[in-house]
């Protein structure tokens, strides 16, 4: 990160979480031993002096959620990306090379991110072409929208590449491809 010294600015190493606000534990095996987890993180929540910064549990529908190691790989991937950088920088024998992998590693990180990218869209072009062929009556959940995570919805009617579902007392006007049958979504989250 940039910083001030006394014969001007440079670049200094300073460790900094990806995710500063989140911290992820191990869950136990049981749903008894993740209930004394929880238990155990709101007392140390609630102290007033504790070795660690102020915190809150976050809750979903009640229930702190489980995160699946697949679900933070590509977090992961990345701190090990990182690392293998900030290393081959201190080993690099002089300044003007450890600038180079620096600036060889940003371009290399805009590039993947801009390949992803264009990934992401041409798979969402390639399930949009399909008409939504989902029954009446159908129970679905709605991938890539968060609001809709968790709930499930009941078909109405299919209009072309569009699904109408209904939420409770209010009903949507969905991409086709975005609707999955509960089940399904359930079993792609659990994996």
């Amino acid at each position: 990160m940039p910083a001030k010294t006394p014969t001007g600015k440079r670049l200094i190493e300073t460790r900094v979480a990806i995710l500063p606000t989140f911290v992820f534990i191990r869950a136990a095996e049981t749903t008894a031993g993740r209930d004394m987890q929880l238990r155990g993180l709101a007392v140390l929540a609630a102290l007033r002096t504790s070795p660690h910064p102020a915190f809150s549990i976050f809750l979903h529908g009640g229930r702190a959620p489980l995160v699946g190691d697949r679900e933070i790989a590509g977090l992961r991937g990345e701190e090990a990306r990182e690392a293998a950088t900030i290393q081959a920088m201190r080993d690099a024998e002089t300044h003007a090379e450890a600038e180079r992998i620096r600036r060889a590693a940003i371009k290399s990180a805009s590039a993947r991110r801009r390949a992803e990218a264009a990934l992401e869209r041409e798979q969402r072009a390639q399930r949009r072409t399909g008409a939504a062929a989902l029954p009446i009556g159908l129970p679905v959940e709605v991938a890539g929208v968060a609001a809709f995570t968790g709930v499930t919805g009941v078909i109405e009617a299919v209009e072309g590449h569009y699904a109408h579902v209904r939420f409770g007392a209010h009903s949507w006007k969905i991409e086709g491809w975005q609707v999955m049958p509960a089940s399904a979504a359930l079993r792609s989250t659990a994996a």
